[in-house]
């Protein structure tokens, strides 16, 4: 009798999973189109134009080498949301930063080992032509000031004539520019520092052995860091040019924050959190 019992059991299973199986192969594929998961190809969104016409996108590129080193290129795409178009605007070009009438795109080239050539593009021809030379990994901002970037020990801006040297920065590391010119965030050791590019008066702000991202106020007047003190520690400071000081406004062990992002008032900053060692960027919360 329980051999029985048991045979119907599994005899009706099997019946329920055989309709369940017909009823998806016969209506399951119209009732769920298949979406292609990269419809912009695999890459990275970096920044819109100021006018939100065009999103840029990296992709990497192919990898040059020199001798024992190389360097992997990245490419840059633009999407326009409303067309659809998506087209390659450069094989070799970082850190990529557009006039204020999002008419012009600087950006800069690796060169070879250690060296690096800025260049800017005419957005309506596609051409591009070099307008100096800097270190290779040193950032470039194009503030209301102009285009600035970091040449040996000076904050150098782009002049029709030529480059010019700003101000100084002496032994210190670059971090990033306001966008209304004014002011340089830097690192010289473990110190970061406000810098005013104007008077060349330097604060003291926090100490940190790892920056990270930076994003700037809508008014320009502040900015969120990323930072780390020591390996494991995650910290978010504010940084406020009004009162030449930081603030903490978040820290956690095990955890990095990533992607500080401004509300439109300025009255909120979202980031996530990567706990460590997870892996995955599905293990991140938005906060």
């Amino acid at each position: 009798m329980e051999s029985k019992t048991r045979f119907l059991t599994i005899f009706i299973i099997t019946c329920i999973s055989l309709v369940a199986l017909l009823w998806v192969t016969f209506y399951g594929a119209t009732a769920s189109p298949l979406h292609n998961p990269y419809p912009l190809g695999k890459g990275s969104p970096l920044l819109w134009s100021p006018d939100s016409s065009m999103l840029l996108i990296s992709r990497l590129g192919r990898s040059v080498w020199n001798g024992r080193s190389g360097q992997v290129l990245q490419e840059l795409w633009a999407f326009y949301p409303d067309t659809g178009e998506l087209k390659k605007l450069a094989d070799n070009a970082f850190f990529p930063t557009f006039s204020p009438d999002g008419k012009e795109l600087a950006f800069v080239s690796f060169a070879g080992p250690g060296e690096g050539r800025l260049e800017i593009m005419d957005l309506k021809t596609g051409q591009s032509r070099p307008v100096g030379e800097t270190r290779w990994g040193a950032k470039v901002f194009w503030t209301a000031k102009g285009l600035l970037y970091q040449e040996g020990r000076y904050v150098m801006g782009h002049q029709p004539t030529g480059p010019r040297a700003l101000a100084s920065l002496g032994e210190a590391y670059l971090i990033s520019i306001s966008p209304d010119g004014n002011w340089a965030l830097a690192r010289r050791g473990n110190s970061v520092i406000l810098k005013n590019l104007k008077s060349g008066t330097e604060y003291l702000l926090f100490q940190a052995r790892y920056m990270g991202s930076v994003a700037w106020s809508p008014d320009d007047q502040s900015a969120a860091v990323i930072a780390s003190p020591e390996p494991g520690i995650g910290q978010l400071w504010v940084v406020e040019t009004t009162a030449r000081k930081a603030r903490l406004l978040w820290e956690a062990q095990s955890e990095l924050p990533n992607g500080p992002t401004w509300a439109p008032g300025g009255d909120f900053i979202a980031f996530a959190r990567y706990p460590l060692g997870a892996g995955t960027a599905e293990a991140a919360d938005i906060w």
